[in-house]
């Protein structure tokens, strides 16, 4: 699979939550288990690819993403999934990602804390 730049992604094992499936998935994925973690009202699903296959269950058409924001401390020991990290401002994310639904999940994070500050 050719290189890009995305947020942590997963899916959910043996019952867990969709919680427990995020924090899990950024714990295996960085080694950064997170201090705090929120669900966005942000959801997107798309067609799963026909080399994607064999990592879905059998009969597996479409996948739904859901999006968390998670803080967390220290830095990341990336998984094999992944070549490197980087931190960087949110107009700098953007123009780095590929897929526009990560694009818009970003920018569902961006208005999710802002809206946060504005509450505290």
């Amino acid at each position: 699979m050719p290189s890009f730049w995305q947020g942590v992604t997963g899916a959910t094992k043996g019952g867990e939550t969709l919680e427990e499936a995020a924090r899990r998935e950024i714990f295996e994925e960085t080694g950064i288990a997170p201090e705090q973690i929120s669900k966005t009202d942000f959801s997107y699903e798309y067609p799963i690819k026909t080399a994607w296959k064999p990592s879905y269950p059998s009969g597996a058409t479409r996948i739904t993403e859901y999006v968390f924001c998670a803080k967390m401390a220290g830095l990341p020991t990336l998984s094999m999934e992944h070549k490197e990290f980087n931190w960087v401002s949110f107009q700098a994310g953007l123009k780095m990602l590929t897929f526009e639904m990560n694009a818009q999940s970003l920018e569902c994070v961006e208005s999710f804390l802002k809206q946060r500050e504005t509450r505290m």
